[in-house]
């Protein structure tokens, strides 16, 4: 474009070193250099934005989780630069090309909020990584990156998709009450022991179960959770549920102590 503008300054100076009366114009040269111009800012624009969003891609998923709304605020910083470019008559292919990419960018980060797999095991992630998104099979947690989500963008923004990780993360969350219970109920079994008292009649000396009653009270009560716990829609995950259900169920009940006591 220099070498065109110099060529016709040239033009210019020798119509007018021979005196000729009208000089030529290239009003057209203006044009072309304003468009030039134009297409050189707005590639150097998405240039900038793509460095920009190549340093988040980069960051591993589970640092980045807990700052989700850098990808939101990255969309709306782009947005609003672009947006000014347009109202100020600049808009072409690759500002509106940048526009969409930023729409979508936008509306992945509110759905990846759900993506977070605080609760997730190993099972809820292979189901979303290799099943829902198509990822190769050694992307584990350990090696998800934004990048990941990011070129997944089609897959992300199905209508499907949200509904899929909603449910996935109500089924994880589901399944840690179930844990945190199963592991209530070990640590109580490890820990909970019978106080024996000494009792002494006609010389003769035996140890009784002292507060028998409270035990049993307990034993009642894990009985109970275990019910609980078996109606619930995520017990299946948990074999040793009804392991634990056969132990509870052998012991006797509080009634039938006293019923037996009482023959």
């Amino acid at each position: 474009m220099q070498d065109f503008k110099d060529r016709a300054d040239e033009l210019v100076e020798n119509f007018i070193s021979f005196n000729m009366p009208v000089p030529p114009r290239f009003d057209g040269l203006s044009v072309i250099e304003l468009d030039i111009t134009m297409s050189s800012t707005s590639w150097s624009l998405l240039r900038d934005y793509l460095s920009e969003l190549d340093l988040l891609e980069k960051q591993d998923w589970i640092s980045f989780r807990g700052n989700m709304h850098l990808l939101h605020d990255l969309a709306m910083s782009w947005r609003d630069k672009v947006k000014e470019r347009i109202v100020a008559g600049q808009a072409n292919a690759v500002m509106l090309h940048l526009s969409t990419q930023l729409e979508r960018i936008k509306a992945a980060a509110a759905t990846l909020k759900y993506c977070h797999g605080k609760d997730f095991k190993d099972e809820h992630w292979s189901a979303l990584l290799q099943g829902k998104l198509g990822l190769r099979k050694e992307v584990r947690l350990e090696s998800l990156t934004v990048g990941h989500f990011v070129t997944t963008l089609d897959k992300v923004l199905e209508p499907a998709f949200l509904g899929f990780v909603k449910e996935l993360q109500a089924q994880a969350q589901g399944e840690v009450l179930v844990r945190d219970a199963l592991q209530e109920l070990t640590v109580w079994s490890q820990t909970a022991e019978l106080s024996l008292v000494e009792y002494k009649e006609q010389g003769r000396k035996s140890m009784l179960v002292k507060d028998w009653g409270r035990m049993f009270l307990d034993l009642g009560d894990k009985q109970s959770l275990l019910s609980s716990l078996k109606e619930s829609q995520f017990y299946r995950a948990f074999e040793s549920i009804g392991k634990w259900s056969n132990k509870a169920y052998a012991y006797p009940t509080l009634s039938e102590i006293r019923r037996k006591l009482r023959q």
